[in-house]
């Protein structure tokens, strides 16, 4: 197959798209830094927000790796909007290209829940990605963690500044509790 990873300059696009190559598929990188991606493969520059470069990264393409999360603000301000907007010119343009099926990494989200605006958006994009495609996929993680990922290395930060934690108001220790009176239940 013939298969586009977007968001290739990441942990995961950069892991899905080494095995992918691996296995013998054709592979095509969307990115907006190509001089970052760290595989040997050819990219299209471009930015699935405004749209360029997204007709030609998508020629041709069977399978469309949707990888692109934003969650920092910028001086266009919140992402969520950002986030639809992407998956919208995405879908369309995978739409026009003839793509099989997108597959898109989401985060989870509970029926019936209140989302946070985070989880909301990556429903939203979810939805509209699904809807572009016929047979597309959308695979939920809560959270994605390989010794070069963004949560990783954040997980690493929060450790090195907050060695101990203070025990939740919510959860019961009593099982945890050693008989030894001097022992933490931490």
């Amino acid at each position: 197959m013939t298969v586009l990873v977007t968001g290739i300059t990441g942990y995961v696009g950069s892991v899905v798209a080494a095995r992918l190559a691996r296995e013998g598929h054709a592979v095509r990188g969307f990115a907006r830094s190509p001089e970052r991606v760290a595989i040997d493969v050819p990219v299209v520059a471009g930015d699935a927000v405004t749209g360029a470069g997204l007709a030609r990264a998508l020629e041709g393409i069977d399978v469309a790796y949707f990888l692109i999360h934003g969650m920092e603000p910028t001086g266009d301000g919140p992402f969520a909007p950002r986030e639809r907007m992407a998956a919208e010119r995405f879908a369309q343009a995978a739409r026009a290209a003839g793509v099989r099926r997108i597959v898109y990494l989401g985060g989870l989200s509970p029926p019936g829940a209140e989302l946070s605006a985070h989880l909301a958006s990556r429903l939203a994009v979810e939805d509209i990605l699904l809807d572009a495609v016929p047979g597309s996929v959308a695979f939920r993680a809560s959270i994605v963690i390989g010794a070069r990922s963004r949560s990783f290395r954040f997980l690493v930060r929060l450790v090195e500044r907050l060695p101990v934690l203070a025990y939740p108001a919510w959860q019961s220790n009593r099982t945890a509790r050693s008989t030894n009176a001097t022992s933490s239940p931490c």
